[in-house]
């Protein structure tokens, strides 16, 4: 039995990481059928997807304090069991009410596992210094499966608003009692004292990987609130499983540029994202300006490289610069800050494309998009933050 929970446990701890993601953008698809069928405005459906990094966001702020009372792997556990049942509600409600019940409990199940399943996943990893790829390989595949899955149940049943979910709540299900029963005597480490950090990571250095990362999860924003919502109404594309693969590039693209970051350091990587993102969003203006499908398919795929490499290279630097007690703490760390940020300029975004128009919104998120790529370069340049290059680990 150990030798089978050696093997495998790096494999459902990956599905962990992927179900963060998955259940992100588990309604991506379904939104318009909230705005068309029920009735639901733009700031309620940006409502339902900004309730989720919220909630994510006040739960990582407040899982170091649950960690003295419970250990990483049991905070994952009951993590998915909130995730599970969050999805659940989902596959049930029929209003609104539901809708932000679900996401709550689906905030609270991500927020009390990303940072620790991430953590676990990097000393897993029997090579540490990729383990930023193995974590970004498998958020592509939660998207992925968001997009492209969800995209079929929408166009090909006849439940659309709920066979999403059924499907999802198989999944979770899974996962759960494989994560349960690989779970052989949690370890315990023990609470820095005051005072006490482990980590190499200067504040001027963690101010620039939460810029990075929030930059990268802004592209959620733009593919997994907004992206139907986009293909449907800016480029009068109504076949949801084609609309599905179109934004499935945005996650495949996510997997071919966690293949690329491993062969490149952290700062370079990071910068070269950033181009990525910016290029992309360039490419999403275009797209609805001239009702492209093609030209949505290129920015859907440039800007999952670029939120891969900022992503990637973000974990590399973390992973050089900390110890492993305190991957899960400086992870969680900047999770916090890119969850809240992504949640209320969600909100933001509703309000936009209710009082102007989904083009506005896309004028907005690419303008914001730019200009914290543009800081995430220059930023990164600066020899204060990239010459520092010793590490906790003695390499």
């Amino acid at each position: 039995m150990d030798r089978l929970v050696t093997k495998y446990r790096i494999w459902i701890t990956a599905a962990v990481v992927a179900h963060t993601l998955w259940t992100s953008a588990a309604p991506a698809m379904v939104y318009p059928i909230y705005i068309d069928q029920w009735n639901l405005s733009y700031t309620q459906t940006m409502l339902v997807f900004g309730t989720y990094p919220i909630v994510v966001g006040v739960l990582l702020l407040l899982s170091n304090f649950a960690l003295q009372r419970f250990s990483r792997e049991q905070l994952v556990s009951i993590g998915l069991g909130a995730s599970t049942l969050g999805v659940f509600l989902f596959t049930i409600g029929d209003s609104l009410a539901w809708l932000l019940v679900g996401r709550v409990f689906m905030g609270v199940g991500v927020g009390l596992s990303a940072g620790y399943s991430a953590a676990e996943l990097i000393e897993l990893s029997p090579n540490k210094q990729r383990a930023g790829t193995i974590t970004i390989a498998a958020q592509s595949v939660g998207f992925s499966a968001s997009f492209i899955a969800g995209g079929a149940f929408v166009e090909f049943t006849a439940q659309p608003a709920h066979y999403p979910f059924v499907f999802l709540f198989i999944v979770l299900l899974a996962v759960f009692a494989l994560y349960i029963l690989t779970t052989n005597s949690p370890p315990q480490y023990p609470q820095a004292k005051s005072g006490q950090d482990e980590s190499n990571i200067s504040k001027p250095l963690l101010a620039l990987l939460i810029l990075t990362v929030t930059t990268a999860y802004m592209h959620g924003v733009t593919y997994t609130a907004l992206g139907a919502t986009v293909a449907k109404q800016l480029l009068a594309s109504t076949n949801s499983l084609l609309n599905g693969f179109v934004l499935g590039f945005f996650a495949i693209s996510i997997g071919a540029g966690a293949f690329f970051a491993r062969k490149s350091d952290g700062f370079p990587a990071i910068r070269i994202g950033a181009v990525f993102s910016i290029f992309g969003m360039s490419l999403l203006v275009a797209a609805a300006n001239q009702q492209s499908i093609f030209l949505y398919s290129a920015s859907s795929f440039s800007s999952g490289i670029g939120y891969a490499l900022k992503f990637s290279g973000s974990i590399s630097i973390i992973n050089l610069k900390s110890t492993e007690k305190n991957n899960s703490k400086t992870i969680n760390k900047i999770l916090v800050f890119a969850y809240l940020f992504t949640g209320f300029a969600s909100i933001a975004v509703g309000k936009i494309s209710e009082y102007f128009d989904v083009s506005s919104a896309i004028y907005f998120i690419t303008l914001s998009v730019s200009i914290m790529s543009l800081l995430v370069i220059y930023i990164s340049f600066k020899r204060s933050i990239s010459s520092t290059t010793n590490n906790p680990h003695g390499d």
